[in-house]
């Protein structure tokens, strides 16, 4: 998806349901997805895109007249899930825990993420695993399935409870977080309150992602 067809999508679903917040999701590791690069470029978009889209709301606020600024068009806001941390940090430890990475280096990336300042950084870091990425089983059509991300075992006689097809994820083992991400985000944009607190929706945003599309065990509260 170009900026261009995300651009007329976000518009289009801000008008047809009347919503001043949209959540949008990054795109996750999938069998579909040949290579990480693809999916590093695609997420980059997406987090470029609300960045830009906030900035773009404060200048309009800005320059507009008085009965526009209080209108429905002045409070839209765009808050990210970052369902790409969430699945990159799953591949990671079951990369590790398979063998198609070391130890040394999982524990080494894994400290680097954590400590990664923004978006464009852990985007980045993401593609040392590329590597890991491309070992997979053969499926039919062409198709083949991701091993750091499907299989439970080497020879992939198993299943990941995370996924069932490679694609689609298993709600019993990943709802909640996904579900707590959504409420987390929710609660940020009601505690918004204008362009003088974008700076704690953006640290509000980092503290739910963080907490939640991570595995880090969840606390009873953020």
């Amino acid at each position: 998806m170009n900026s261009n067809s995300l651009e007329d999508l976000v518009d289009t679903t801000f008008k047809e349901t009347g919503a001043s917040t949209l959540i949008l999701q990054t795109i996750g590791i999938s069998n579909n997805v040949h290579d990480l690069t693809e999916l590093v470029v695609a997420n980059r978009r997406i987090w470029e895109y609300a960045t830009n889209f906030e900035v773009k709301m404060l200048q309009n606020s800005s320059t507009i007249t008085a009965p526009i600024i209080n209108g429905p068009e002045s409070k839209r806001q765009i808050f990210i899930m970052d369902i790409y941390a969430y699945s990159i940090r799953l591949f990671l430890h079951q990369s590790m825990a398979l063998e198609l990475i070391t130890k040394d280096f999982g524990n080494e990336l894994i400290n680097k993420m954590e400590d990664a300042a923004n978006y464009d950084k852990f985007l980045d870091l993401t593609l040392s695993l590329s590597e890991a990425y491309n070992h997979s089983i053969p499926l039919k059509k062409n198709l083949k399935r991701k091993v750091g991300h499907f299989c439970a075992d080497k020879d992939c006689k198993k299943k990941s409870i995370i996924t069932s097809d490679g694609m689609h994820w298993c709600m019993d083992a990943t709802g909640e977080r996904i579900n707590a991400a959504i409420a987390c985000l929710t609660e940020c944009s009601l505690n918004k309150g204008g362009s003088s607190n974008v700076i704690d929706a953006r640290q509000c945003e980092k503290d739910c992602n963080g907490q939640y599309m991570s595995i880090h065990p969840v606390t009873s509260k953020r």
